[in-house]
């Protein structure tokens, strides 16, 4: 699966690419600030890769979800079409994020959030931001309690705080 992601994710200037430029070009952009060579740390653009690799893998095709939803595939697309169903495409195949379901059910809610997410957003970032706990999503009073988006829509809570949090993305 991830070198099916990596095959599709478009190129990225590595450093084979920065060495067979001249090198006074290499000079001039290393003079103007540019740092041309991979220094120690993460590698972001790896862990982006593996990410939506797993997203990819964990995601279901427009049949599987009508098969465990009980509806029609037309009834899917038009879900994607009004946005209650979040989906993202990959070499022209429509992919759904498991994620949006608890058994065979969708979240509660999770259409209504869904269709203020912005479509710019990437299929990893709409991911991690309903898995990640989000500070202004706690349980009572107690601000060390916190869930996150899709945490909060299980436990039944006020999905108008999630909707709130995503029109913000």
């Amino acid at each position: 699966m991830l070198k099916h992601v990596l095959d599709a994710k478009e190129p990225y200037i590595y450093e084979d690419s920065v060495n067979a430029l001249p090198r006074t070009e290499r000079k001039t952009a290393e003079e103007g600030g540019a740092r041309l060579t991979r220094e120690g740390g993460r590698d972001l653009v790896a862990e982006s890769a593996v990410l939506f690799a797993a997203l990819v893998e964990n995601s279901l095709t427009i049949a599987d979800i009508a098969k465990r939803l009980g509806v029609t595939g037309s009834r899917i697309r038009q879900m994607i079409a009004e946005r209650t169903l979040y989906s993202f495409l990959l070499n022209g195949k429509r992919l759904l994020p498991e994620w949006q379901l608890i058994a065979n059910e969708r979240i509660p809610n999770i259409g209504d959030v869904n269709k203020v997410i912005p479509q710019s957003l990437h299929p990893v970032g709409v991911a991690q931001w309903f898995h990640q706990e989000n500070p202004e999503l706690y349980v009572g009073e107690d601000p060390e309690a916190i869930r996150s988006p899709r945490d909060w829509l299980l436990e039944g809570r006020d999905h108008a705080k999630v909707v709130f949090l995503a029109n913000s993305l």
